[in-house]
């Protein structure tokens, strides 16, 4: 008998430790994300009291007259979703309503469906396309792997598919916006990926620009220099993707 309340003891305290360092654990990576989180710059958050932008628990909404088509957006890993406002927001004066899906530890890739929250699809009056940055662009590119058939077009911004996200058979556009100083692209990958895209995919780089000012988040450790502004590299990649519409 007293070995067995002392079997039952050392399961007690085997679980409390094993329960203590899984707590530890979950706060160290909480305390970690929020350390490491790029945070918007102050154009970014001066958006949120524009009356057409709407924040909610599972995304930023840009309103609009809706004419031209919806974009779905998946930011980069780490890095807070206002910081896309100032890329997108000049989009709803050309008749595109965007989400800028919010994420769990601002990780795409623990919520690759997110676009499924909209309950929105290819069967409305306007079309749908999906959007992502860097590691958003790698998680849109697993949903649609598995989901083809629920958006129009596909955005990849400094972004490539995984070994497992095979679109070469999809039959919607699909554009991928690079820049030519960004040295957080693995452009190894990068190049290794085209095999998993349609041959007739539209490749873009924007001469002068970095993998962090498709946000507004500021520099980005690891990032290289940029040679054009800011505004210009979010306005050549605007142009490029309303040139998608426009086919």
């Amino acid at each position: 008998m007293r070995e067995k309340w002392r079997n039952s003891s050392r399961l007690k305290k085997t679980c409390i430790i094993s329960g203590g360092v899984i707590v530890a654990l979950l706060i160290s990576l909480f305390i970690f994300v929020r350390l490491n989180t790029y945070q918007p710059l102050p154009e970014a958050t001066a958006l949120l009291d524009e009356a057409h932008v709407e924040e909610t628990e599972d995304w930023l909404k840009l309103s609009t007259e809706l004419t031209e088509g919806r974009l779905v957006f998946y930011p980069g890993g780490l890095v807070e979703p206002v910081s896309y406002l100032p890329l997108f927001e000049p989009l709803t004066d050309e008749g595109f309503e965007i989400y800028i899906m919010k994420m769990p530890f601002n990780l795409a890739i623990l919520n690759t469906d997110a676009i499924e929250k909209l309950e929105t699809t290819k069967s409305d009056d306007v079309p749908i396309y999906l959007s992502g940055h860097s590691l958003g662009g790698a998680s849109a590119a697993l949903y649609l792997a598995e989901e083809p058939e629920s958006v129009d077009g596909l955005v990849f911004l400094a972004a490539y598919p995984a070994e497992n996200s095979d679109l070469s058979a999809v039959d919607f556009p699909v554009v991928s916006i690079t820049a030519s100083n960004d040295t957080i692209l693995n452009w190894e990958s990068f190049e290794t990926s085209q095999a998993l895209l349609p041959n007739d995919t539209t490749y873009n780089m924007i001469e002068g620009g970095n993998h962090a000012n498709f946000g507004s988040y500021g520099k980005q450790d690891g990032d290289g220099e940029n040679t054009i502004s800011r505004e210009e590299q979010q306005t050549t990649t605007r142009r490029i993707f309303t040139d998608l519409i426009g086919k």
